[in-house]
């Protein structure tokens, strides 16, 4: 009490004083902080000055080197020695520019700067000095060769020759003794030679002497200068001062480390008791989170245990508690099995539950499974803490499970009921020493908790019992089902009214039978003896049987029987519940029907055809029998229009006609034979062709296709006509040994339908493997180009059109290419097709219009006469409802006029939908579009049609202009031109390659043409120039 009294004193002195530590602390930090700095500036400025310094005396050796040369050998290098000066008068600036501290270096300093200045006077004097030397030495010995070419007698010139070695001794030095020696010489020389060319030699030697005495004069003062031992002095100072101040700053930082490491010491302590504070706080509050855990803990536990009805229910919710509240990572609940020493779970809340559900549990401490925690905690009627998972000899058996769970705590607690184990509830942790005495505690309580609700449970069952025992009877009779109740032996006790009204049996004529005498002939006796030995084993049996009345009649009920155990686990009664199902059996049968078979026809739908191929299939697995099967599907043509245009009952009318024709079918090669509808206008034949040795199965196979043909060669009698109808098939053969599903197979037989389709020569195909790489192919390239659609990835080619009569191109028709991303064009006919089988055609068609109108327009006004756009029409684009009006408004869209639009189409599609064609090109004919009948003379060819179009061109086809020279295409041809012409119809002709077809052309009155011999397909521009050099040619 004492300690924890002065621990609370301190604390307190800790918080109330340490504040004024802190601000004594910074402050101290702040001041050594800011004068190291200062210091630190002090010094690394006389590091600055001590490297002039130093620069500087190498400055003045090698001015001194200099000097000293030049005393030496008299020369001199007067910009070597200028520089020297100037760096010198340099670094002194510098070192002046910085703050000098002492009286010492600032006397220094202007001592030097003194002998900087002098120097700098001196040399100022000394170069021009220099430079005249240099000039009189030059007039000297033009002097000298003068007065030398005068001399006649040998002393004058032994005097001439003393006076140049002595000018010369003089030079090589400035010693004053060089100087006066050549002085003397010269005097001697004035008094040996007094012949008139000699005296200016002797006035230029004075000059010269003159001179260099002055020279001399300043050299010596140069040289005696104390610049060395000024620029050394200053050295030194700044050297001995750094010094000083380094040593003093490694005091003041190590002073600076200790209050910094007091600093830190202090804020450590802080910092660990707020730690201790917090987490004495932390702890607080967990207290106070776990408190009101165990509270709501209890609370539900309580109202759980009053409100739920079973054991497994209580055991499950209390699991779910403890997870929630108490924090426990798993817990389940064991119960050991009846006549078993084997353990289940039979509750689980948490992770590891799919481990929990298998792992294997016993109370018998014989066995390596009963001596876990479960077991010890079962026979000991104890709690069992383990806080050290792995370290636990008893565990071995599930140690492996256990880690790769990551188990490091277990605890199991029995749950009591009265004296005995009730169950044992099991609790895991992910970490050891979990379960310190506070948590076992809690879980005790619950644990109590439970053992109470368990006998509220057993006194309430103990009511239900009796109660249920006296309502058994009134249940039975109130209820709508049969109920048989009968004793352990199975004779019946008890039987209902609905029994009676079921079975025809009253209850006196049942009573001590057993139920063995309601049992069906459609059942065999051991059906019956594995129902009853799944209810003596599981206590319950459930599922439809067949069941027989009083006056022998059978049928079918749902039954459930179930058996009644005593409190120690023995069978006292049996109830069998059983519900007549004839009535939904027969609507389950209804309903496959309906769900099975077409409602128009009555005939099989898709769905049944796949089950009689899978049927047909299995046979081969069941049996080991290999046979053949045919499978036609039959197509209606043209059933759509023939919906559209006679109307829906017509169309309902055809098919009926043709399932029952398809039913009346005589198939004497097949057996097995299985109708239906698989779509609209789509049925199917489904057969086994019989292994005959007699008749091959192509005889097979061409018998079946005639005796399907022959079935609709009759034409079909509607309500007000009668009406031929043709029809395609589509055949694949399969043996049951087949790999293929009943939907492959399906789809084989439509591939080979889609080609029969096309076929004008046959009405039928067979499946080939190559037919479905085909359909595989036509599909992923329909993929393909609706991606190139989207991409935009088609371009425009333009084929020139020519008037023959002129050579003037009047325009072009415009051609579809397909692009790839690697730049490769596709012709038209490798993707048209596919195009128009996917109905692409239509916004690939918008989007030629608008491009090729939004091409053109731009460079009309270039031409004297506009240009003509000819685009084909599909037949398909003509089903759109909005063709003409999206026509329209691309023309005025672009700002075109109608006339310079041309569409195109062909005979076939002028024939095929009659009515919508003509309404589309009236109405586009009005207001100025040109219409063109493509490929003339292959289709239809026929006047009536010329007559009621609004038509304004014929383009002859290129298979008649490349036989022109044939007699029978040239008058095809002829014909046709004479007929336009006399039908006031333009003609012009496709696929010209040769001259000889142009003249030919020409001779018969042909007004355009188009082909290679003018030109093959252009990219626009191409096109456009083509056309413009062709009208500047055809202008001149």
């Amino acid at each position: 009490m004492i300690l924890s009294q002065k621990k609370k004193l301190y604390n307190d002195r800790f918080i109330k004083y340490g504040k004024y530590f802190i601000l004594i602390f910074a402050i101290s930090l702040l001041t050594l902080a800011t004068f190291l700095f200062h210091k630190t500036n002090q010094i690394k400025h006389r590091d600055l000055i001590l490297n002039n310094a130093i620069e500087l005396i190498g400055e003045e050796i090698d001015f001194s080197k200099s000097v000293i040369f030049f005393s030496e050998d008299h020369r001199l290098n007067s910009q070597a020695l200028t520089k020297h000066a100037q760096n010198i008068q340099r670094l002194l600036t510098e070192i002046q520019s910085y703050d000098h501290d002492t009286p010492q270096l600032n006397n220094s300093l202007f001592k030097l700067e003194q002998t900087v200045s002098t120097l700098k006077s001196l040399m100022s004097e000394f170069n021009p000095l220099f430079h005249q030397i240099s000039q009189s030495r030059i007039q000297f010995q033009k002097e000298l060769e003068q007065c030398q070419s005068h001399l006649s007698t040998n002393a004058q010139r032994i005097a001439l020759s003393d006076l140049i070695h002595a000018n010369q001794l003089s030079l090589l030095s400035v010693k004053t003794g060089t100087i006066d020696h050549f002085e003397n010489i010269t005097n001697r020389f004035e008094n040996t030679v007094t012949i008139d060319a000699c005296k200016p030699l002797i006035f230029q030697s004075r000059q010269l002497i003159d001179l260099q005495q002055r020279l001399s004069g300043v050299y010596h003062q140069i040289i005696n200068l104390p610049l060395k031992e000024n620029i050394l002095n200053i050295h030194a100072l700044y050297q001995t001062k750094t010094s000083q101040d380094v040593e003093l700053s490694f005091w003041y930082n190590l002073t600076l480390v200790i209050i910094s490491l007091l600093f830190l010491t202090f804020i450590s302590l802080s910092l660990y008791r707020l730690f201790h504070v917090n987490k004495n706080l932390i702890q607080t509050l967990e207290d106070l989170e776990q408190q009101k855990n165990i509270y709501h803990a209890l609370s539900e536990a309580n109202h759980a245990a009053s409100a739920l009805a079973t054991k497994e229910e209580i055991y499950q919710a209390i699991t779910d508690i403890i997870i929630r509240y108490i924090q426990i990572p798993s817990c389940w609940v064991a119960v050991k099995q009846p006549n078993s020493n084997w353990v289940e779970p039979i509750a689980m809340s948490g992770i590891g539950q799919d481990i929990l559900g298998n792992i294997q549990v016993s109370v018998d401490p014989t066995l390596p499974e009963g001596q876990g925690a479960v077991g010890i905690a079962y026979r000991k009627k104890n709690a069992v803490i383990q806080n050290d998972y792995s370290l636990t000899e008893t565990s071995k058996p599930w140690f492996n499970e256990a880690m790769k769970w990551g188990v490091h705590s277990l605890a199991a607690f029995p749950i009591m009921r009265g004296t005995e184990v009730e169950a044992v509830i099991v609790f895991y942790a992910l970490k050891p020493r979990f379960f310190n005495e506070k948590i076992v505690k809690i879980i005790q309580e619950l644990i109590d908790e439970v053992g109470l609700a368990l006998e509220r449970l057993r006194f309430r069952e103990a009511e239900q019992a009796h109660q249920t025992s006296q309502n058994i009877s009134a249940i039975a009779f109130e209820s709508q089902e049969s109920i048989i109740i009968t004793d352990k032996d199975v004779r019946i006790l008890k039987t209902n009214q609905a029994f009676t009204e079921m079975t025809g049996y009253t209850e006196s004529e049942v009573l001590g039978q057993r139920p063995d005498m309601l049992r069906s002939s459609k059942h065999p006796v051991s059906f019956y003896d594995d129902i009853w030995t799944t209810v003596n084993k599981t206590g319950r049996w459930n599922g439809e049987t067949w069941s027989r009345r009083k006056d022998g009649s059978e049928f079918q009920i749902y039954q459930t029987i179930t058996a009644v155990f005593d409190e120690h686990q023995r069978i006292t009664n049996y109830i069998l519940h059983r519900i007549d199902i004839t009535q939904s059996k027969q609507a389950e049968s209804e309903i496959s029907y309906l769900k099975n078979h077409d409602d128009l026809t009555g005939l099989a739908n898709r769905s049944f055809l796949k089950q009689k191929i899978e049927q047909f299939l299995q046979q081969e697995q069941q049996a080991n029998v290999s046979f053949n099967v045919i499978l036609v599907i039959v197509n209606i043509k043209r059933f759509k229009t023939l919906n559209e245009t006679l109307g829906h009952l017509a169309g309902d009318e055809i098919l009926i006609e043709t399932a029952n024709r398809l039913k009346n079918i005589q198939l004497k090669d097949s057996i097995n034979t299985s109708i239906s509808r698989i779509g609209s206008d789509e049925f199917t034949i489904l057969c086994q062709l019989n292994n005959s040795k007699t008749v091959s199965l192509n005889q097979q196979v061409n018998h079946t296709m005639n005796a399907i043909n022959q079935r609709f060669e009759l034409p079909f009698q509607l309500a007000n006509e009668q009406i031929n109808i043709q029809i395609s098939l589509g055949v694949t053969l399969f043996d049951t040994k087949s790999q293929n599903t009943p939907e492959e197979i399906i789809q084989q037989a439509l591939t080979a339908l889609n080609r029969a389709r096309k076929n004008d020569q046959n009405n039928f195909e067979f499946y080939q493997r190559e037919m479905q790489e085909r359909a595989i192919q036509e599909r992923n390239l329909e993929i393909d180009l609706a991606r190139a659609l989207e991409k935009e990835e088609f371009v425009l080619y333009y084929q020139p059109q020519v008037e023959l009569k002129t050579g003037r191109v009047i325009g072009a028709e415009v051609l579809v290419r397909w692009q790839k991303e690697d730049g490769s064009l596709i012709p038209p006919l490798e993707f048209i097709p596919t195009l128009e089988s996917s109905n692409l055609i239509i916004p690939l068609g918008q989007w030629l219009i608008q491009q090729a109108l939004s091409d053109v327009q731009p460079f009309q006004e270039q031409f004297e006469q506009p240009l003509l756009i000819a685009v084909n029409l599909s037949a398909l684009q003509f089903k759109d409802p909005n063709l003409a009006d999206f026509i329209e408004d691309a023309i005025k869209r672009n700002n075109c006029l109608p006339e310079c639009l041309e569409l195109e189409v062909t005979e076939s599609i002028l024939m095929e939908n009659h009515t919508a064609v003509t309404e589309i090109l009236e109405k586009l004919s009005k207001h100025g579009t040109k219409i063109a009948i493509d490929d003339f003379g292959t289709g239809y060819s026929s006047l009536a049609y010329i007559k009621h179009f609004p038509v304004n061109k014929l383009k002859i086809d290129k298979s008649f202009i490349d036989d022109i020279d044939k007699p029978k295409d040239l008058a095809i041809v002829r014909s046709i031109i004479e007929m336009a012409n006399a039908m006031n119809i333009r003609s012009i002709a496709e696929g010209v390659e040769t001259l000889t077809q142009k003249e030919m052309l020409e001779q018969l009155n042909c007004q355009e043409v188009q082909g290679f011999y003018y030109s093959q397909p252009l990219p626009f521009n191409d096109f456009i120039e083509y056309a413009l050099n062709n009208q500047r040619r055809t202008l001149s």
